[in-house]
Parts: structure tokens; C-alpha cells; sequence
């Protein structure tokens, strides 16, 4: 919950920076079964084989969710769909907000994690605006899997 918009958009800001350096990245850990040897192992030439097991891709894919209202959702999306497809194109990402029967639904933004990001930053002042009209305080809820959170 926040009374300032403009304060609370800095500090996503501020928490994306310390996303960017401390999140954990979806990777594509897949190999090809003709790079291992007949033991199951990889082998010394091997291209797949993490050097540096401890360094994370700054272009790697992510997966942010929030819990929004549908009224907001319906302000994100906007007249058909015009909203959400200026932001897949200008961002480069994928953004979903699946329908719900319920008073809430789950906004998912997918992407390398800048873009995500960028995105995330374009889309609270809408729904800071579309809250604005209803109640002074405005409000976003991570959804965070239990294995990132702690």
C-alpha cells in the first residue's frame, strides 16, 4: 500500500536493482544426450558445461506475477487490448493477465529481467491513476515462490 505514487515508483526502481543483482534467473539447464559420454557424464569439451557455475546472465529469463485487482487489470490491458500490446512491443516482453471470475487476477510479465523491469515501471502509474479514482492509498502484491522468498 502506498499514498505516493511517485515515491513508491522510485523505490520499484530501487527494487529492481537489487532484482537484477540477486534474482534468481530461469535457466535452460538442458543437454543434448549426444554431448555425454556413456556414463551419463559431460564431457571436458563439452559447450553446455556451466564454467562459472556462480555467475547469473544479465539477459536471462525471468517471470514477475502480481496479484491485481480486475479493475486495474481491465486499465493494463485497456480497449481492445491496446494498452498490453504497446507494452509487449515497446518492452519486448511477454505480459498476460489471464481472465478470472474472482475480484482479483494474476498479472505475469516475462522477459529478460530490464525488460521486466522497464515493464513493470510503465504499468504502476495506470494502475496508480485507476486506483487514484477509487480510494487515496493504492496497493500491488508480489506473487514470489517460496523457493525465491527468505
Amino acid at each position: 500500500v502506498w499514498n505516493d505514487p511517485d515515491l513508491w515508483l522510485s523505490q520499484v526502481k530501487h527494487a529492481g536493482t537489487i532484482l537484477r543483482h540477486n534474482f534468481f534467473p530461469l535457466e535452460d539447464k538442458r543437454i543434448k544426450m549426444d554431448n555425454k559420454n556413456s556414463n551419463n557424464k559431460r564431457g571436458a569439451d563439452d559447450p553446455n558445461q556451466d564454467n562459472n557455475n556462480n555467475k547469473r546472465s544479465r539477459s536471462a529469463k525471468v517471470d514477475l506475477r502480481f496479484l491485481v485487482a480486475s479493475r486495474d487489470a481491465g486499465a493494463i490491458i485497456g480497449r481492445g487490448g491496446k494498452n498490453i500490446q504497446q507494452l509487449r512491443t515497446k518492452h519486448k516482453t511477454i505480459i498476460q493477465v489471464p481472465d478470472c471470475d474472482g475480484p482479483e487476477r494474476i498479472l505475469t510479465i516475462g522477459g529478460e529481467i530490464d525488460a521486466c523491469i522497464d515493464c513493470l515501471t510503465d504499468v504502476l502509474p495506470t494502475m496508480a491513476d485507476n486506483q487514484r479514482l477509487r480510494q487515496d492509498q493504492n496497493e500491488l502484491r508480489a506473487l514470489i515462490h517460496q523457493s525465491q522468498a527468505g
